[in-house]
């Protein structure tokens, strides 16, 4: 079946709900009396520009302002504004003090507004409940996607990936969580056609947990190059899970050879080579898994804070 692969166009459009910025800017006043002004900022125009308001009054009130940036499309989607944009969006961000990114690679997000003595990399941390429940081993390759379910995410390729994989080697599990966008009924359609993949909805909590911990194989095969760096991919370190995702900057700086494989560009067959060659090496899949679980340790919440807070705060 032919699926459209277009990245999902529907990220960034407009929905009301981001009206209640406005009920927020109520509050605005309580600013005065704060010493530190803390935002994780969009990296849409409007995502910008909905701080400025609380940036100008921290501003005129000489507070600190630091900004935590998630992703890594801010400076992409800046290249792409109109001239006005552009000028609201520079003054709003060049009014913070501090910028914080999630790792090296995506600090030139901030390069046109902050100088490079500003600019400062965290890493995020593992909250994932705890399984406690003994976990049956088994033969099979139980394989995991955990994401929405958009064009985005590489959620096509990887369902043809799967199913060529799944055509010379059948004891495979395939799992798939997430949420499907009544946007693209085709994806819907032929992961019903697919009775060796099992369909399990959002999870979180305890379930999602679970899934993780039973998988061998987490993959994530996004199409943005521009992905900021997935919490899903961290909590499958945490659950020793061999690792397979795109080679892109978000990615890469805390994904290697030694965590599974990065891949690109990202298809059906790249996706069914990377599988095929951990399910025919079980010896180097035990290896890395245990490796990824110590790895995981980096990404504590105890680390965090340690860096985090000084960040915010000196």
């Amino acid at each position: 079946m032919e699926i459209n692969r277009r990245l999902d166009d529907s990220i960034g459009k407009w929905r009301w709900y981001k009206l209640k910025i406005l009920y927020i800017y109520i509050e605005a006043y309580k600013i005065i009396t704060a010493n530190i002004v803390y935002c994780t900022v969009g990296q849409s125009f409007l995502g910008i520009i909905k701080y400025a308001p609380f940036l100008i009054i921290a501003t005129v009130f000489r507070k600190r302002k630091v900004v935590h940036l998630h992703g890594n499309a801010l400076i992409y989607n800046y290249q792409e504004f109109g001239s006005i944009k552009k000028f609201l969006a520079k003054i709003t961000l060049k009014m913070f003090d501090k910028a914080i990114v999630l790792s090296d690679s995506l600090r030139p997000n901030f390069k046109p507004f902050l100088k490079n003595n500003q600019i400062f990399t965290c890493h995020n941390f593992i909250s994932l409940v705890e399984v406690s429940t003994f976990q049956e081993p088994s033969q099979n390759l139980n394989i995991l996607f955990l994401s929405n379910l958009i064009p985005a995410k590489g959620i096509i390729p990887f369902l043809h990936g799967v199913e060529e994989l799944y055509s010379v080697h059948k004891d495979i599990e395939v799992h798939i969580a997430g949420t499907i966008s009544d946007d693209y009924p085709a994806i819907k359609m032929y992961l019903s056609k697919l009775s060796f993949v099992t369909f399990h909805g959002s999870v979180t909590g305890l379930e999602k947990a679970t899934l993780l911990e039973k998988a061998d194989v987490f993959c994530l095969p996004t199409l943005n190059e521009h992905e900021g760096q997935p919490l899903s991919i961290l909590e499958s370190l945490k659950s020793k899970c061999y690792i397979i995702s795109s080679n892109v900057p978000g990615v890469s700086d805390i994904i290697s050879d030694k965590n599974g494989e990065l891949i690109w560009p990202i298809t059906s067959k790249s996706i069914k080579i990377a599988m095929e060659k951990i399910y025919l090496d079980r010896e180097r899949l035990e290896k890395v898994k245990s490796y990824n679980l110590e790895h995981s340790k980096d990404f504590s919440l105890q680390n965090f804070e340690k860096n985090i807070i000084p960040l915010i705060v000196e």
